[in-house]
Parts: C-alpha cells; structure tokens; sequence
C-alpha cells in the first residue's frame, strides 16, 4: 500500500521520448538476472552476501 506523499528515491520507468530498449539490452538484462536469481533458501543467502 502506497502512502500518501511517499516518493520512491529511484524513477521508474523510461523518460517521454527515449528510445526502446534494444534486443541486446534485454537479452543482457535477463542473462544477468537468470545468473543471480536464488531458487532456495542458501542461494538467497549467498545472494545476500554478495
């Protein structure tokens, strides 16, 4: 639940104008992703420290 007035201190999205993102970037973002995602309790805490 968002509180009234809360501001994130990242923006989210992309600004009006900007370009698309490319098939690299995308393919980059979910290779990183699918090398860091934790699966189990130990990988979490691996991530954690890391």
């Amino acid at each position: 639940m968002k509180t009234k007035g809360a501001t994130s201190p990242y923006p989210m999205g992309k600004n009006s104008g900007s370009t698309n993102y490319t098939m690299f970037d995308i393919d980059r973002l979910l290779h990183l992703v699918e090398q860091a995602l934790p699966l189990g309790r130990d990988e979490w805490e691996r991530l954690a420290v890391t």
